[in-house]
C-alpha cells in the first residue's frame, strides 16, 4: 500500500513539475520506494489438501478439491451449476463468479475478462469424489448447484 500511495504521490508531484510548472524539482527520490514487496502466500502441500478434504464433512469434500485442483477462486466455484461440470470430460467450465458489491453484497455475474470464461481440466484423481458429491447433493437440474436433493448433510431421509 504504501509503495502505490508513493508512486501516486511522485506521479502528481511530477505533473506538477513538468505540465504546472509549480515545482522545479520532484522531492520524491526516495530509491527503492515505488517498489512492492508482498510476502509470498503460503501454498498447501499436496498431502495437506487430501487430509484437509478428508477431514471435511462429505457434503465440502468436492469443493475443497475442485478449488484446489482445478485453480478456481472462491467466487467461481462457489457460482458453479451443474451443467458447468462435465465429469466424463473431466472439466470443469467457467462462466460465471460471484463478486461482492460494497453496499450491495454478493452478485452473479459474467468474470471480469474474456480471459476468466474457461474450460478447466479436472485430474482423473478426483472425479469420483466429484461424481459422489453430484449424485448425493445436487439436483438433476443443470441449472442447480448444490442442494440437500432429499439427503441432509450425507444422510439418507427416511
Amino acid at each position: 500500500m504504501a509503495a502505490k500511495s508513493y508512486r501516486l504521490l511522485r506521479a502528481v508531484l511530477m505533473t506538477a513539475v513538468n505540465e504546472d510548472e509549480l515545482l522545479r524539482r520532484n522531492p520524491c527520490r526516495i530509491p527503492g520506494a515505488d517498489q512492492e514487496k508482498a510476502a509470498e502466500r503460503p501454498v498447501l502441500a499436496l498431502a495437506q489438501v487430501l487430509k484437509l478434504a478428508e477431514s471435511m464433512n462429505e457434503r465440502y469434500r468436492a469443493l475443497v478439491l475442485v478449488t484446489t485442483f482445478a485453480c478456481l477462486r472462491w467466487g467461481e466455484v462457489s457460482a458453479l451449476q451443474r451443467q458447468d461440470i462435465d465429469t466424463d470430460a473431466g472439466v470443469v467450465r467457467v462462466r460465471q463468479t460471484f463478486t461482492e458489491v460494497r453496499g450491495v453484497g454478493m452478485v452473479l455475474g459474467p468474470p471480469k475478462s474474456r480471459a476468466g470464461r474457461r474450460v478447466v481440466s479436472v485430474p482423473a484423481a478426483i472425479l469420483p469424489a466429484l461424481r459422489e458429491h453430484l449424485a448425493a447433493f445436487v439436483d438433476d437440474n443443470p441449472e442447480d448447484k448444490a442442494k440437500a436433493k432429499g439427503k441432509k448433510a450425507g444422510k439418507k431421509r427416511g
